[in-house]
């Protein structure tokens, strides 16, 4: 999600700059007709049912592996299926990354700590689809690499494009050149190699971007392009796509994959883990039809907000940009916290019709932080303020919350 001040300023550039339409060149893309269109969402609906039930079988095999492990002796503890998803939220991925980072620094045996697991589904929109490859690497140095590089980044990552960048007829109002730069060394090869491997021990990891053009949430098995990244040397691929989840729509250029357009998912939703109402529920009866003899395994949700629980309250001008941005800020804000409350009602669901053993938290930058009044995005102040919060609170027994957050 972003600020409420940059979206003021995007709405109002977009309004007075409008009837200067085609003044500078664009970007082209192939012209989709109707009926190429209709057919591409046709295919989009085959490949989600396709792509749903593959998910569910590469769980299954893990929750099997595990369960094989701990019986022959090879684990102490029974298996445990723990699912993490990372919102949006911009340069706020600061404090996330750092959580992440720092949590698995607490010393085992921490009261009131779990030891940070090893994520057996990772999914992330937009900043958190950049945490979430570290995440799923599971590295140390993977963690702290990506903590470092949200707490280096600086303003002139992205900058103005001039004139030719205020135009509606350019597909962006920033150059993110050294932007992609930085977050492509962070998404190295080595880096790429270690999420493949990770698919290959049956575990998942899903990013989300918007297709503009369907208006539907693609969400992308990161992990099996992972692996075609390995087979054919093509890593470029699968950097765009992660990227395609965090392009801010008109802040920043959107990515063209297979002739779709698409920006940042937060768009649609700005959490991944809760877009299934009855997820967990053909998950476990789908075990439970395979091992009837056998429990399902734990089952532990964890999601984690870049950003408050509520926005902050802030007068609001009679001006049209101030209404609207504020308005939009309110519904993505709000959308995030319906997320919250539906993975928790999902979790409900199934331990009362399946019997199933399911823990759910969630954490989120604290109410009471505050954050200096910075307009720039990867402002020093704001960066050093959320990593130093992040690292703290992954050592407080209270940061992860186990009721859903109160809506009005």
């Amino acid at each position: 999600m972003m600020p409420t001040h940059t979206i003021k300023m995007l709405v109002l550039l977009l309004m007075v700059l409008a009837p200067l339409q085609g003044c500078v060149q664009q970007r082209q893309r192939p012209v989709r007709s109707e009926a190429d269109l209709i057919q591409a969402a046709e295919a989009f609906q085959a490949e989600y049912v396709a792509g749903r039930y593959e998910a569910l079988q590469v769980l299954i095999a893990r929750m099997e592996k595990e369960l094989d492990d701990y019986q022959q002796g090879h684990t102490d503890e029974p298996p445990v299926l723990d699912l993490l998803t990372i919102s949006g939220g911009g340069d706020h991925g600061a404090f996330g990354s750092a959580l992440l980072d720092a949590w698995g620094d607490v010393p085992p045996g921490t009261t009131g700590i779990i030891p940070r697991p090893e994520f057996d589904i990772v999914s992330g929109i937009s900043t958190g689809s950049l945490i979430a490859c570290s995440v799923f690497a599971g590295s140390d140095e993977a963690y702290e690499l990506c903590a470092r590089t949200y707490q280096e980044a600086t303003p002139d990552w992205v900058s103005g494009r001039g004139l030719s960048g205020l135009l509606p007829s350019s597909d962006a109002l920033v150059d993110t050149t050294i932007l992609e730069e930085e977050i492509y060394k962070q998404l190295s090869d080595e880096l790429i190699r270690q999420i493949a491997e990770g698919r290959a021990d049956h575990r998942l990891m899903v990013v989300g971007s918007a297709d503009l053009d369907l208006a539907r949430m693609r969400m992308w098995d990161v992990g099996r392009i992972a692996q075609q990244a390995v087979d054919t040397g093509d890593y470029d691929t699968f950097r765009e796509i992660v990227m395609s989840s965090a392009s801010i729509p008109i802040a920043f250029p959107p990515k063209i994959i297979d002739d779709a357009l698409y920006v940042d998912g937060g768009v649609i939703g700005n959490l991944l883990g809760g877009r299934d109402p009855i997820w967990f529920l053909r998950l476990v009866r789908m075990w439970k039809a395979r091992h009837p003899d056998q429990p399902c395994p734990k089952i532990r949700i964890w999601a984690l907000v870049n950003n408050k629980e509520r926005l902050e309250p802030r007068y609001t001008e009679l001006r049209w940009p101030d209404i609207a941005a504020r308005s939009i800020s309110a519904a993505l804000h709000a959308g995030t916290m319906q997320t919250l409350q539906q993975l928790w009602l999902m979790s409900e669901l199934t331990r009362e019709r399946e019997g199933v053993e399911i823990e759910y938290r969630w954490t989120a930058i604290p109410q009471d932080t505050y954050l200096p009044d910075a307009y720039d995005m990867f402002a020093p102040s704001t960066l050093e303020t959320l990593s130093a919060l992040g690292a703290r609170m992954a050592g407080d027994p209270n940061t992860w919350q186990t009721l859903p957050p109160a809506l009005d």
